[in-house]
């Protein structure tokens, strides 16, 4: 069989089904019509094989349907990766700190040193478990400067996360975590994201739609719409919800071709979505 190639915005990567492979995911279950499960640690070791295409290489333009009345105080970024649309975040004028979580050290130690952004690396053990995380934390500035909160990445379990206790967020950005985690998992992490945002903080969310019938989660990003947001948080965790945008169908150029979630000519539509009034 010939190898496959996943091609991102003109540029052509390593076949997904070797690197996954490579990474320990399952891909068996998709070939009877079944979403496959991605164990945690996959996601470092394509962060080692330097297979990131979901990664933005500029920072999203969604992020300017974010309210400027939320661009303050402690921000996470959940599943953060390399997404340097934290600078964008952190450049805020009322952000005080940005704090992202991703299992991979390596994606941490490549958003500060690809982004130029010096830092320091610690190691540290939960009182929870005794399981060890590191803490990566770049240099904010403000004063006589361009404003730019300080920014922690904590590279480690994200369900663990909340076991650190610390103050909850005034905002959380999530592009493409929620349509990254196994489907399996989605109850738990709407109950972390609750848990630890304040009672007036805002989270958005941003979900993709593939224009094909029947809608397929085979791999990430999985489908998520209005109903499926509406599901896990409106009336359960949050008491006001908004569709801030919904963009055109047009071809996945982050994912293209090699997504298994697609078929031969499909088309998505990406969405993003605001929850407040903390329940």
């Amino acid at each position: 069989m010939a190898e496959m190639k996943l091609e991102v915005a003109g540029k052509v990567m390593a076949d997904p089904k070797v690197v996954l492979t490579k990474a320990g995911v399952d891909l068996s279950p998709a070939r009877t019509g079944n979403p496959v499960t991605i164990p945690t640690e996959s996601w470092h070791s394509m962060h080692e094989q330097g297979w990131t295409p979901w990664h933005d290489k500029e920072k999203n333009p969604i992020l300017q349907h974010i309210k400027d009345d939320h661009k303050k105080g402690r921000v996470l970024v959940t599943l953060c990766g390399e997404d340097v649309s934290m600078i964008g975040i952190a450049k805020y004028p009322n952000v005080t700190e940005v704090v992202g979580v991703d299992f991979s050290p390596e994606a941490c130690k490549n958003f500060f040193e690809n982004n130029k952004i010096s830092y320091k690396e610690s190691e540290h053990v939960s009182t929870s478990d005794n399981s060890k995380y590191k803490l990566y934390e770049g240099q904010g500035y403000g004063e006589g400067k361009e404003h730019f909160a300080k920014i922690k990445l904590y590279a480690m379990d994200f369900y663990k996360f909340p076991d650190l206790k610390l103050d909850q967020f005034d905002m959380c950005y999530d592009r493409a975590s929620f349509v990254a985690i196994n489907l399996h998992d989605r109850e738990k992490y709407a109950k972390l994201i609750h848990n630890v945002m304040k009672n007036d903080g805002a989270y958005y969310i941003c979900g993709i739609e593939y224009q094909q019938d029947p809608p397929v989660h085979f791999f990430a990003p999985r489908y998520v719409d209005v109903d499926v947001v509406t599901k896990f948080y409106k009336d359960t965790y949050f008491a006001t919800m908004e569709t801030l945008m919904k963009s055109k169908p047009h071809p996945y150029i982050q994912v293209g071709k090699g997504n298994p979630n697609l078929k031969e000519g499909a088309v998505t539509c990406e969405s993003f979505f605001l929850f407040t009034d903390k329940m």
